[in-house]
């Protein structure tokens, strides 16, 4: 999870025109509910804001790891995957791993 926070302004909270038009105390309302809250909203597409899950465990019925062969990818798709891995890397919402469970 992205470890900074930065706080929302007003400038920040984009309303959809249907909620804003003529209705001056409901746009006040939701703004000051998403600043209220500002933590528990994404900043950008790779920010998830804050989330309070418990770990989740996934049992197994065997120690034995599904072996795959990735799936067939062109140059160019290859090229992109490696583009959007590295970015989730970068955000800090993926991390590396070495698990024989690892799909590449």
């Amino acid at each position: 999870m992205n470890s900074h926070c930065s706080q929302t302004t007003e400038d920040q909270i984009n309303l959809p025109q249907s909620i804003t038009e003529n209705k001056c105390e409901l746009r006040k309302e939701v703004k000051d509910i998403i600043k209220n809250f500002d933590l528990v909203f994404s900043k950008d597409k790779n920010h998830v804001g804050a989330l309070r899950v418990e770990p989740q465990r996934i049992v197994l019925n065997s120690d034995l790891p599904v072996i795959l062969r990735p799936y067939r990818t062109s140059p160019v798709e290859e090229q992109e995957i490696k583009k959007q891995v590295e970015k989730l890397l970068q955000a800090g919402l993926i991390k590396e791993s070495n698990s024989p469970y690892s799909s590449m």
